[in-house]
């Protein structure tokens, strides 16, 4: 009868075991959230679009410029009307960090390429559309091109050669 007792104990113990261990493997993997908002200094509100670099900043798309966020504080940037360098938008839409860490900010205004050695921007005016405009979405193919489409349908290659970015024309018509 003792073995019985013994082999019963074994089970029960090595069921704590297991199962103590996926409960305490479970409650290491909790996620944390913090709201950060305006009385935070998020600039606005409204936000378009978020992404990490490859430094570790969230930066954020806003109505009222690009946001970076370290962790504690943010710095916004404004189009400053006195410096070429600032960001070329204030209505920023879309945010992309390429395959060599570069991040592209598209807006109402055009595309600004940020610097990470001189905190400023490398701008890239596009013309615009009629009507309510901005650059809603940027991807990069397998050969590095840098590819960027509008809200109002204009599609844009960045051209590396001549270091800016240039209209696509697409006849819609010839793909029915």
């Amino acid at each position: 009868m003792k073995s019985k007792a013994s082999i019963c104990g074994l089970y029960f113990g090595l069921f704590l075991l297991f199962f103590g261990a996926v409960t305490a493997y479970g409650q290491r993997d909790e996620k944390h959230f913090r709201n950060i908002s305006v009385d935070k200094g998020l600039s606005q509100s409204t936000v378009f679009s978020i992404t990490q670099d490859t430094l570790g900043f969230i930066w954020m798309a806003t109505k009222d410029g690009l946001n970076r966020y370290d962790g504690k504080r943010f710095v916004v940037y404004r189009p400053v009307s006195a410096n070429p360098k600032s960001i070329v938008s204030s209505y920023i839409s879309y945010l992309y960090v390429d395959q060599e860490g570069q991040l592209w900010v598209g807006g109402n205004r055009g595309i600004s390429k940020y610097n990470y050695a001189t905190d400023d921007f490398e701008n890239y005016p596009l013309a615009r559309t009629a009507g309510e405009w901005n650059i809603s979405s940027m991807v990069e193919d397998g050969h590095k091109n840098l590819w960027a489409s509008s809200s109002g349908g204009d599609l844009f290659s960045y051209s590396k050669t001549a270091k800016k970015f240039v209209a696509v024309n697409v006849d819609v018509r010839a793909y029915g």
